[in-house]
This record gives C-alpha cells, sequence and structure tokens, in this order.
C-alpha cells in the first residue's frame, strides 16, 4: 500500500506548481478593452424614492460596443431602515428597485464591463 501511494505521489509531483506558458495568447486587447472601460457613465435615479417600483437609468457615453462586449448595471443594498428588504432587478439600462415600506435606504451602484470572446 505504501508503494502504491509513493508511486501516485511521484507521478503527480511534476505537475504542481508548472508555471503557465509565457506565449499565451491573449483572449482580449487590453487597450480596446480599457478604452471601452473608461469611459463616462451617467446614473440617472429618481428625485424622490417613493413605496413601488423606483427606476435606475445607465447610459454610457460610447453606447455602440463591439461584438463580444457586455455591460451589467447591479444595485447592493448596503442599509435600510425598515423590516423587509427592498426587491432589487438588476439590468442594464435599467435597474428596478422596489420599495416595500417607508424607510432610510443606502445602495452601492456599479456597473461591470463583459468581455467574452466567441
Amino acid at each position: 500500500m505504501k508503494q502504491w501511494i509513493f508511486i501516485l505521489l511521484m507521478g503527480v509531483l511534476p505537475l504542481w506548481g508548472e508555471d503557465p506558458s509565457p506565449q499565451a495568447c491573449p483572449l482580449v486587447d487590453i487597450k480596446e478593452f480599457n478604452d471601452y472601460a473608461n469611459q463616462k457613465a451617467t446614473i440617472q435615479v429618481p428625485k424622490k424614492a417613493t413605496l413601488g417600483e423606483n427606476i435606475v437609468t445607465f447610459s454610457l457615453e460610447k453606447s455602440d460596443l463591439p461584438s463580444g462586449y457586455i455591460v451589467a448595471g447591479f444595485a447592493d443594498i448596503h442599509a435600510f431602515s425598515s423590516q423587509t428588504p427592498p426587491s432589487i432587478v438588476d439590468g442594464f439600462p435599467r435597474t428596478t428597485i422596489t420599495l416595500h415600506e417607508a424607510g432610510t435606504y443606502e445602495f452601492r451602484l456599479k456597473l461591470n464591463l463583459i468581455y467574452k470572446g466567441s
């Protein structure tokens, strides 16, 4: 039994800690990605939140993205004083936040640029 364990370990050890090939092919043009990632984004929120649906709208300076790029909008609940948390339907260009009770709410709004090659 000890011999089998030793043989298995000796077979696996050469694979441990191998560095990735330095000639790895990049999946995305980093310069192009950074150009789209560092553009001006605008977020419009309701002037006064009300009970029920509240729409948050995201817009980008360069709204026409090339094939493979996706934008995702999110609203994270940071804090709320009511007993029932708000409901959120994330999306881009619209995110819907539904308030079920009166209270104080704090959200973190963010946009993610995603690249998915074919």
